[in-house]
This record gives structure tokens, sequence and C-alpha cells, in this order.
């Protein structure tokens, strides 16, 4: 059936537009939402600068590359981010319009399999409060892009399946691999295939085990080339897990039990939803642990025992739902969850299963109740969609601003380490130190072996001039994370303000022997470089710096820095205004601007720079004291004792700024 016979013979208009209007009116607060996730910011997380440099074809030829192997995925976050740079609104409006068309595949699916409500289980697919996380992250999009190739794979097999035609075959495994490539959670689809055969014909045959073979060798294969990759990349970039695997089976079986029926009855009543759960013991497990996997085990015999009537129905729906959590539970189960056992976004295509069930039930009703209880059962649908779409737009909310996510998470979850850091560090972009460091404190004391923890934790000191005390974070992060090169990069920032040049660049040296692909780790290593005058050397090591990731802004400034100090003042004064336009509130770019314009006799020019650094970081003496030797330079005495007054205030120990002032007391105004 083509996409007009679709729209014409299946869906009302009016439906159509309720649905859109009803995402619409859900996800407008976070419409223009900011980055939230500091580690999964899509213009700052494992992929973003290598796709900005690299260009897509590089996910395809280098696995690895990313957290896993998604290309499909990596090519749409390289087309957004030359489309929108940092601007969000784009990546949301993505997200939105793919899980609109995503609902109406689920709609269009399971018409095709019979169901007679199937475009309730759609509404309720796309206005669900447990979706609400999936559709509002930006960096979530590979579950919402993933969708409709799967879906469209799992029509045209309907489709092959009822008519044996191989085109619909052939086009059913081309879709079902584009889904793969873009969210190997997708694998799941050839054993859906065999549910779907045990549902239709009660049995699963020689044909249909022929049939699946393809799609399993695919998923096989595809699964390798992202798992095994993604390890090591995980052992590069978060070295350390958040939270520990249970130890042993019996603990391993409860934890999956749990988490299986925590997923389920979260969905059928969707309240008190929040970003991180809280985490529950199950090491030793306790019989009461065993209780939610013993509870679904006699949910699931219910059904089989009806298998020949409505069973049957509900052992598809139930089933789908199992199989679709199963990837997620036995990855966090086995260690594999950073801060969490359970998340909302993994529910995003088991829902599929739940909400088809649901409508069934719907259905079933509507056929076995007397008018009236069908009337009030209308009455409940609705209300009970009503419901969801109020609480679905209320969640959405917190989405639209950092602070106001965070706060939301720590009211919920005041435990979480990962809600203390993120909280901590937004903090620090916004200049509140003392809270900032209240809070990733508390991540450190919530989780002491983690090192993203004490990196966090180690920049703050840092910037507050607290070497000392960043050291010794940044020490411990990487004895606790040997193999974390970020650790070793902020190690040798510390080292390097603490005036220990050797070990900085040992620091350094490790970071990239460690990944080479670590851009922090060369900048760092140009800025020592330059501190011993090796300034070739140190830009070399921006230039690698640059190559891994194009919008680093400090490197353009160190760039800059170096070739100054070899005299090359002009062609600096490129690498300043670059920067610049990466970062326009870097403050050091328009000062040493001004310093390459001052060593060029462009005096004048130079002023507007040195003003913008003193109003950008008005806190920095040196700042001052430049722009003071400018203004005296031109005569404008008055305002240069301003400046270099207002740089002793700040640091009564700037003897360049003593003596600038002292000089120009004993110099006869301009004119005389």
């Amino acid at each position: 059936m083509g996409w007009a016979a679709f729209f014409q013979t299946n869906l009302s208009r009016f439906q159509v537009l309720a649905l859109a209007l009803a995402i619409g009116w859900i996800y407008w607060p976070a419409l223009h939402g900011e980055w939230l996730w500091n580690n999964m910011d899509v213009t700052q997380n494992e992929n973003a600068d290598t796709q900005a440099s690299l260009g897509p074809l590089s996910a395809w030829s280098r696995p690895g590359l990313l957290s896993g192997y998604e290309p499909v995925t990596a090519g749409v976050q390289w087309a957004q981010w030359h489309l929108w740079g940092q601007r969000t609104t784009g990546y949301h409006l993505t997200n939105i319009v793919l899980h609109f068309v995503n609902a109406l595949l689920v709609w269009w699916c399971l018409r095709k399999l019979g169901l007679k409500f199937a475009w309730l289980a759609g509404f309720i697919f796309a206005v669900h409060p447990m979706q609400v996380e999936s559709v509002a992250l930006v960096p979530e999009l590979k579950g919402v892009l993933a969708l409709p190739p799967f879906l469209l794979a799992a029509g045209f097999y309907l489709d092959y399946e009822n008519g044996g035609r191989l085109p619909h075959y052939l086009f059913s495994f081309g879709l079902f691999v584009a889904a793969l490539l873009a969210n190997v959670a997708m694998a799941i689809f050839p054993f859906v295939i065999l549910l779907h055969a045990w549902w239709k014909r009660g049995r699963i045959g020689w044909r249909d085990a022929k049939a699946s073979t393809p799609f399993f060798a695919v998923s096989l294969l595809l699964g390798l080339v992202a798992v095994l990759p993604g390890e090591r990349f995980q052992s590069l970039h978060f070295p350390g897990s958040g939270t520990e695997a249970p130890g042993g089976f019996l603990s391993w079986l409860a934890l999956a039990g749990s988490s299986l029926a925590f997923y389920f009855f979260k969905a059928l009543v969707p309240a008190d939803l929040m970003p991180v759960y809280p985490q529950w013991t199950v090491d030793p497990p306790s019989l009461m642990d065993f209780l939610p996997l013993v509870a679904l085990a006699g949910l699931v015999f219910w059904f089989w025992s009806a298998r020949r009537t409505w069973g049957r129905h509900a052992m598809l729906g139930f089933g789908f739902f199992v199989l679709a959590l199963l990837p997620s539970i036995l990855i966090h189960a086995g260690g594999g969850a950073t801060f969490a056992w359970v998340m909302d976004s993994s529910l995003y295509l088991p829902m599929i299963g739940l909400a088809g069930l649901l409508a069934a039930g719907f259905a079933q009703g509507e056929m076995q109740l007397p008018r009236r209880a069908r009337i009030g059962g209308v009455g409940l649908v609705a209300a009970a969609l009503g419901l969801m779409i109020w609480q679905s737009r209320v969640y959405a909310a917190t989405f639209c601003s950092a602070e106001t996510f965070w706060n939301y998470a720590l009211a919920k979850n005041p435990n979480a380490w990962v809600v203390q850091s993120n909280l901590g560090n937004l903090l620090l972009r916004q200049g509140r130190m003392a809270e900032a460091i209240d809070h990733l404190k508390e991540a450190v004391k919530l989780n002491p072996g983690l090192a993203q923890s004490r990196n966090n934790l180690g920049n703050v000191l840092l910037r507050q001039g607290r070497v000392s005390e960043a050291v010794e974070q940044f020490e411990t992060a990487v004895k606790v994370a040997p193999t974390d090169a970020l650790a070793h990069a902020n190690l040798s920032a510390a080292l390097f303000q603490a005036g220990r040049m050797a070990d900085a660049i040992e620091q350094d040296q490790e970071a990239l022997r460690i990944d080479p692909d670590c851009a922090v780790a060369h900048y760092y290593w140009a800025v020592a470089l330059v501190q011993l005058g090796q300034c070739e050397e140190a830009v070399a090591q921006d230039e690698n710096a640059l190559r891994l990731k194009p919008d680093y802004a400090e490197a353009q400034e160190n760039w800059g820095f170096a070739l100054g100090q070899m005299g090359h003042f002009w062609e600096a004064m490129g690498h300043y205004e670059q920067a610049i336009r990466l970062r326009p509130d870097l403050a050091g770019a328009q000062d040493d601007w001004g310093n390459a314009l001052k060593q060029t006799g462009q005096l004048e020019d130079a002023i507007p720079h040195y003003r913008e650094a003193v109003r950008l970081k008005p806190d920095d003496s040196s700042f001052h004291n430049d722009f003071g030797a400018a203004l005296a330079q031109l005569g404008r005495k008055a305002e240069a004792a301003d400046q270099f007054q207002d740089a002793l205030r700040l640091n009564p120990d700037n003897h360049d700024a003593e003596a600038n002032l002292k000089k120009l007391e004993n110099k006869p105004a301009a004119g005389k």
C-alpha cells in the first residue's frame, strides 16, 4: 500500500492533526531547550568535534571512532552540526518531528497486524510521559532516528509474510540494516520475526528460521563491530563505571528481574519520573529481590495458558516489550550502567509492545462490554490520554534549561553523583564557584572511585587558583583510572600552573599515548612548550589540537601567542581573530591581539581590544597593566593611571604595574 492510500484509507486527517497538536503542545516548552548533559552535549560530546573535522564518512570507515558503530546517526549529527552549530532549536525540532513520524508508523504497523484500535496505540506511544526523555534530550537522536527504518522494515516484512514477494523481503532487510546502523539496539528485529511467526501460526517453522537467518547474521556482525570498539572507546573516554556490576549470577538475575518489573509498572503508572533514578541494592540478593521476577513469570504463564484465545495476542505485545528491553537490561545489569540501573530512554522502542497491548485490551473490552460500559470505557481512556498529555508537558518543561533540569533531578534524587557533578559544572559555567565546589565535593563523596567527579572538582579548584588542591584531585583521578587520558591532561594543566613544566609535559605525553586523539592534551602540551620557549614545537601541537577539535578557541589563541613570541605578529593576529570568532568571550585573545597590534605600531587600533579584554575579565591584573601601558604611550595619563591602580588593587605583587605607575607619575604630561 502506498503512502497516499495509507493516509486516505487508514488514517483520519482529524486523528493525524490531533496527534500532531498533542506532540507539539507537549514538547513546545523544550523546543528551545539548552544543552543539558555535559557528557552528552552534541557540541562537546565524543563525536561532534571528530565529525566536524573528518566528515560523515569517517564514522563508516573507523569503528570505535565514536562510542558505538552507528554511522547513520553520526552522519545526521554531522549535518546538524553544520546546519545549526550550537543553536539548539534545530536539534530539538529534529527529534520532535521524528517522534511524530514514529507514532504514525506505529499506527501503520499495528494496523497491518489487524489491531482495530491501532490509532490508540500510536497515540499512547506518542504522548506517554516515559517517552519525554527520548524526545527532549538531543543526544537521544539515535533512538528516534532508528525507529522509522525499523518500523518500515517491519511493515515490508509483514507484506512479505502475506504475499511472499522477494522485493518486500529485500526492502525489509535493507531498512533493517539502516536501522541497525543508526542504533545497535535495533538488533532485536530477527527475534521479533520469530515471535511474529509463532503468533501467526502457533509455531516457528523451517521457513521462518531460514527467512530470519540473514537478519541474525547482520545483527551479529554489526553488533560485534559496535560493541567491541565501543568498549575501547568507553575505556578511553569514560574509564571506570559509576555503578558496579552485581556480583554473581543470582544478584544479576535479581537485578534483571527487578529492572524489567520497574519498566513494566512504570509504563503502566508513569508517576514520579526523574532523569536519574535511585539505585537499589541486590548484592547479595534477598528472597524479596526475586519477587518481581516471579510476578512477571506468573504473568507470562497466565498469558500462555490462554494462548489459544486472547493470550496469544498478549504474548505478542508483552514479548515485544521484553525483547526490546533486554539489550538495555543486559547492559545495565552487566555493569554497563554509569549512574543508574534504569533510564526512561530505554523504554522508547519497548513502548510499542505495551501500547499495542493496551489498545488490544481496549478492543477486547469494546466487544464484550455492554453499551453503557463501553461509553464509560471511552471516557476513561480519553481521561487517561489527557492526563498523560498534561503530565508529559509538565515533565518536558523541566528540559527547557539546564538549571531547571538539574535542580529538578537533585530534588528527586540528591544521592546521585551524576546529578551533583553536572549541577556543579553548570554553576561553574555561571561563575558561582562556591556553590559549584559544594556540589562537586558531594559528587566525589558519593562516588570517590570515579575519575570524572575528581576531574570536575579539580577543574574548579584550578580556576580558583587552588593549584595544590587541584593537583591532588587530578592525581587521585589518574590513580583510580590510569587509562583516563583526560585525567592525565588535566593533571598536566595543574602541574603547569604549579611550575612543574617537565612533569606537565610527561602527563601530556602519557595522555596521548593512551589516546592520540586527545585534543586537550595536545593543547596543554603546546602551552607548556611556549613557556619553555619551544614555540615551533608548540605550533605543531596546537595544529594537532585544532585538527582534532576545529572549534578549539584556546588552541587558536595559543598558536597566535607562539607566533607572536617568534615575531610573526601579523600571522598571529589571524589566529586571535579566529579564536574570538569561536569564543567571543575569550579575554586573553583580545589582550594578545592588542599586544600584537602594539608591536606592529597600530597603537590606536589596539585600544579597543585591550578595553574588551578588561571588560570581559575585569579581575585580571595583567590585562589592566597592558591596557594602561598602551594608554600611557598615547599620552592618556589619567586613564593609564587608573588602569595601573586597578592592576595593583587586584594583585599587589604585580611589579610591572607598580613600575609603570611610578614611571607615569614621574613623566611630564604630554605637550610640556
